[in-house]
């Protein structure tokens, strides 16, 4: 089945994230309320509107940053190679997180003004929770930028690790505090404990190539504008399909059907969406992998990799 380290990972998460969500579906009916399950549910399907801001930007990193990579290597935790290689991998990494500073602001005010519409007739707690829940989702979309690098410089095992971590902590911190009666609240501490614990673990792994990121002086002024746009619109195409398709029932339920609908609609989404999360992986895990192939202008190994690991997906997805 061709599964190396990174592929491990990424299929260790995929298990547990099926392994989960019954576990979830069970705090989620034993502690919150019907009314609790709706605006749960709710609160995770606006919160998916993200990908309005985001659409396949991370994606897209990953692949012109593993194309430069290509030109290079890591020694010691720091890259090494020609000058005009650095130069090249390091404007496009600052350009990335110098568009995010624009898209994670303009991303929460955005959920800030749809979650007033769609949680109308909420009490101020509430709001205020759905506020709380908005920024932590800008917070995440910065976090995914920074795995979406490191994953491109043929990182995906320690990137998937990573994602493991914040995996276990989110879920397991949700139903302790389910059980202890947190309530809604649950939605953003379990979100913040997450977001702390992977962004320390994380920069103690990279730190060393964030450092000499921020310190390399580029000598050759890069423009990744156009080549990034050319590529995302086709991305953003289907990531909004996606959310359309996924998430934006909910809300709209919520709104003209009641809050009670909209949890039982979104627990039997969650419980269809926790079985169909394995088979990508084969893919997922070689994109650094056949971007740089395409970099090496090796055309007969890159569909080699595609069309063996497509394969794979698919037969597992059928079984």
């Amino acid at each position: 089945l061709e599964i190396d380290n990174a592929l491990l990972w990424v299929l260790i998460n995929k298990l547990w994230s099926i392994l989960k969500g019954p576990i979830n579906l069970f705090f989620i009916i034993s502690y919150l309320t019907k009314n609790e399950q709706g605006l749960w549910y709710t609160f995770l399907s606006l919160g998916a509107l993200t990908v309005f801001a985001e659409m396949g930007f991370t994606v897209i990193i990953t692949q012109f940053v593993s194309h430069e990579y290509a030109h290079l290597k890591e020694m010691r935790g720091f890259l090494k190679g020609s000058y005009d290689s650095r130069d090249k991998l390091v404007s496009l990494v600052r350009y990335a997180l110098k568009f995010y500073l624009i898209i994670v602001p303009v991303a929460i005010v955005i959920l800030f003004v749809i979650g007033k519409y769609f949680l109308a007739d909420v009490n101020s707690k509430v709001f205020f929770l759905w506020m709380l829940f908005s920024i932590t989702g800008g917070v995440n979309l910065l976090v995914s930028l920074l795995q979406s690098i490191v994953q491109g410089l043929d990182k995906v095992a320690l990137i998937q690790k990573n994602i493991f971590v914040g995996s276990l902590i989110l879920p397991i911190s949700s139903w302790l505090l389910l059980y202890f009666g947190a309530g809604l609240s649950t939605l953003v501490i379990a979100n913040i404990l997450s977001i702390i614990l992977m962004s320390l673990l994380f920069f103690i792994k990279t730190k060393k190539i964030f450092f000499q990121i921020s310190r390399h002086k580029i000598s050759t002024k890069y423009t990744w504008f156009n080549e990034i746009v050319k590529l995302q619109w086709k991305y953003a195409v289907s990531w909004i399909a996606g959310y359309f398709i996924f998430q934006f029932m909910t809300p709209m339920i919520y709104k003209n059907e009641g809050v009670v609908l909209a949890g039982q609609f979104g627990l039997t989404l969650s419980l269809i969406k926790s079985l169909s999360t394995i088979s990508g992986s084969w893919l997922e895990t070689k994109v650094p992998k056949m971007n740089m192939l395409v970099a090496y202008h090796n055309k007969n190994a890159l569909d080699v990799m595609f069309w063996k690991n497509a394969s794979i997906g698919f037969g597992v997805f059928i079984i």
